[in-house]
């Protein structure tokens, strides 16, 4: 909640100065372009230390040690996994299991594209000059995908590894055992994550 009001008071604060914004962009174009890429380089490489961190603990390898892991710890919003930062499961009746999960990350990027291409179109339609060209919407949906591309993947190929148990009795996905890997809902999410691996 807090940084909610935190977020929509630093966007009524941009929006109240938005001539002298993109007159300082304008201005500084080039250096902020520089200060992009260096963020997103940064960015990525942090995903990709805490998943790869994660990953390493959760096939049972050890824990990294102090002062590393708190470091990695307080930095594991970086990893913009909305899944892990919104509590889905309190807003649905039954359990909002890894498929869900899997629908959501992997549906919304092009959803979000479908609607940029929309949104464009009907901007040219209208003549709103401030709309930037398809060319423009493109570019930043791949500068999005870029960013959320280390947590897509992750959950994709998570859907794929099946533990067993009673000696092969019992078979359950091993990131989420509320799937059983027995029943066609798990067959069905394994062919649309390797549609997905192909897809990301």
């Amino acid at each position: 909640l807090v940084a909610m009001i935190v977020f929509l008071s630093i966007a009524a604060l941009v929006f109240s100065m938005r001539e002298r914004v993109r007159a300082f962009m304008k201005k500084h174009r080039d250096r902020l372009r520089e200060y992009k890429r260096r963020a997103s380089v940064f960015l990525i490489n942090m995903q990709v230390l805490l998943i790869l961190n994660t990953t390493h603990e959760n096939v049972g390898g050890s824990e990294i040690p102090q002062p590393y892991s708190v470091f990695l710890n307080s930095l594991g919003f970086l990893t913009l996994d909305v899944i892990q930062l919104v509590p889905f499961d309190c807003a649905y009746e039954r359990s909002f299991d890894h498929l869900d999960a899997l629908l959501l990350v992997t549906l919304v990027p092009p959803l979000m594209l479908a609607a940029g291409v929309a949104f464009t179109l009907f901007a040219k339609v209208k003549g709103w000059k401030s709309v930037g060209s398809l060319q423009h919407s493109f570019s930043m949906w791949l500068t999005l995908i870029f960013l959320v591309l280390p947590v897509i993947s992750r959950r994709v190929l998570q859907s794929f590894r099946c533990i067993e148990y009673d000696g092969g009795q019992y078979s359950y996905l091993e990131h989420d055992s509320a799937i059983d890997c027995d029943t066609t809902r798990y067959e069905a999410m394994f062919v649309y994550a390797a549609i997905m691996t192909l897809v990301y």
